[in-house]
């Protein structure tokens, strides 16, 4: 009896740690597919870069809205709007997609203290809840049947 009680505490422990597993595997997982969502790498940026005939976007100073003068098709704006806008804009699209990962990263650390700290919460909030089902419903098995 004493036996079968131990493997089931030991078993309850081991799916409690795979639980617990999954689950900040997932609040991971979320946080980071949010920041590549929130910082994308746009094609059309990436292809502009590489294009011959965006070489004069390509040399208009990063973040010099005010002084750079609007191309003239609509095939450049996407890269036009980069390079002005931004005042860290990469020149190639190495340095473009390591900019955009460095950005990802930042925001993956901005954010995964806030969702572990909810998923910690979330947790402790269930597990409370759980063993105060159980212990309810073993101290009501337990109480004989009041007959009137």
């Amino acid at each position: 009896m004493k036996l079968e009680s131990d493997r089931r505490r030991q078993n309850r422990r081991t799916g409690f740690v795979y639980a617990t597993a999954v689950k900040t595997l997932l609040a991971i997982a979320t946080t980071w597919l949010s920041a590549v969502v929130n910082h994308p790498t746009e094609n059309a940026i990436v292809t502009r870069m590489m294009s011959s005939e965006c070489g004069r976007v390509g040399r208009i100073a990063p973040g010099s809205v005010l002084f750079a003068s609007l191309t003239d098709d609509d095939a450049r704006h996407s890269y036009f709007f980069y390079r002005a806008t931004g005042h860290n804009a990469a020149g190639d699209t190495t340095s473009y997609t390591s900019l955009i990962l460095l950005e990802r990263v930042a925001e993956f650390w901005k954010r995964i203290g806030y969702v572990l700290s909810i998923w910690l919460i979330v947790t402790g909030v269930t597990i409370g809840a759980v063993a105060l089902l159980i212990t309810l419903s073993t101290n009501h098995l337990r109480q004989p049947a009041l007959l009137m």
